[in-house]
């Protein structure tokens, strides 16, 4: 299980891929509630819904620490949309992010569904039905709903993980084209070194 952070893991996932079978899984929460625990004694918890809603593609800002393991042999991912509260706490001296609110604690409330990624076409599914077979990465972050910057980090995953291949350009903007899922024509892939 692994909430976040998986550059914290990178190099221990390609020793341990190298060697043997592994998978993570990673939960990612679909709809949160966000506690605010009160300052003053004897005032109220606020709780409200954040806005902001994350899916199954939202795995790949994660999976920049390490894509070419995508569809290595012994690797496999289990992406879990959960409902989730975060609780925060106001600490003045960190935080300044939320000025001054911390996260404490989270808690699961549900669980609503799991994905589980194991070979390249699992991947190439996650964006195929939306897009032609050559995109740029505007064309993703519209078929996606995500800004361009997470459309990149989606184009990075999917090139290192020999899902897609770069085929030209149109001005600035990288051409890319997908391999081709039904028949699994994907090219061989190498781990790089430790």
């Amino acid at each position: 299980m692994q909430t976040a952070n998986f550059s914290a893991i990178a190099r221990k996932m390609r020793d341990l891929v190298s060697r043997r079978r592994v998978r993570i899984v990673h939960p990612i929460p679909r709809d949160r509630w966000i506690v605010k625990v009160p300052q003053r004694a004897g005032d109220a918890a606020t709780r409200r819904k954040s806005p902001k809603h994350l899916g199954a593609i939202d795995v790949f800002a994660e999976l920049v620490s390490f894509p070419e393991l995508i569809g290595h042999e012994n690797f496999e991912l289990d992406v879990v949309l959960v409902d989730e509260e975060t609780v925060w706490s106001y600490d003045g001296r960190k935080g300044w992010r939320r000025r001054g609110w911390v996260t404490v604690e989270r808690r699961l409330l549900a669980v609503r569904e799991t994905l589980r990624l194991r070979h390249r076409a699992d991947y190439v599914s996650m964006i195929a039905a939306a897009l032609p077979d050559e995109f740029r990465t505007t064309d993703l972050a519209g078929a996606i709903a995500r800004p361009r910057w997470m459309a990149q980090k989606v184009a990075y995953c999917l090139r290192k993980g020999g899902c897609i291949e770069q085929v030209g350009a149109q001005g600035n903007a990288i051409v890319y084209r997908k391999f081709n899922p039904s028949n699994l024509q994907f090219p061989a892939l190498q781990l790089p070194a430790n």
